[in-house]
């Protein structure tokens, strides 16, 4: 089966070298930003059925260690500076911002926004997620961001599976600044 062709704004999200998703299965994604507003979406197609993507739950909560299983993540920083910001976001709805002084140093959840809707869809062969934020509680507006885009899928049955724009270790580490190569 062919995949349709990706919007013009996706990009692709590589798999950890040496690692696969189940065939056949891609993950995109969509990052904007202007002023103090922050559009993501993440795109997956293909085998879907063979990935972790619970349903939304009609309560969706604020929640630690989303990263263990299905999980949409963005990591943005200040173009100047150390600290960065993590977004985690689960197919069912839950989750969480930390804030990090530096690299995986000072980690604390970021209560300045205190709820972070977003929306899934799913069709056959289709999972989506998109996000709208106002970054206002955050930062000043038009500060220059850096950004990275990355996912822990986890087939059914199987280990996670580490997806980002870029892996700049020889570990999975999405923490990495040289692997925020988004400008915002």
């Amino acid at each position: 089966m062919t995949q349709p062709p990706l919007p013009a704004s996706f990009r692709p999200l590589l798999p950890f070298p040496g690692t696969l998703l189940p065939a056949p299965a891609s993950l995109s994604c969509s990052v904007t930003g202007s002023g103090t507003g922050l559009h993501a979406s993440f795109l997956l197609t293909g085998a879907i059925g063979q990935i972790a993507l619970p349903q939304p739950d009609p309560v969706p909560e604020r929640l630690d260690r989303l990263w263990e299983s299905t999980c949409f993540e963005l990591f943005l920083a200040p173009a100047s500076g150390e600290g960065y910001w993590e977004f985690n976001l689960a197919p069912e709805h839950h989750w969480n911002i930390y804030y990090f002084d530096n690299y995986r140093k000072g980690m604390r959840r970021e209560d300045r926004i205190p709820a972070l809707p977003f929306r899934t869809w799913r069709t056959t062969g289709q999972f989506g997620l998109e996000l709208e934020v106002s970054l206002s509680a955050l930062l000043p507006a038009d500060i220059p961001l850096q950004a990275a885009v990355t996912a822990v899928l986890l087939p059914v049955g199987g280990d996670p599976r580490f997806f980002a724009l870029a892996h700049t270790g020889s570990e999975p580490d999405f923490h990495r600044r040289d692997s925020f190569i988004l400008r915002l």
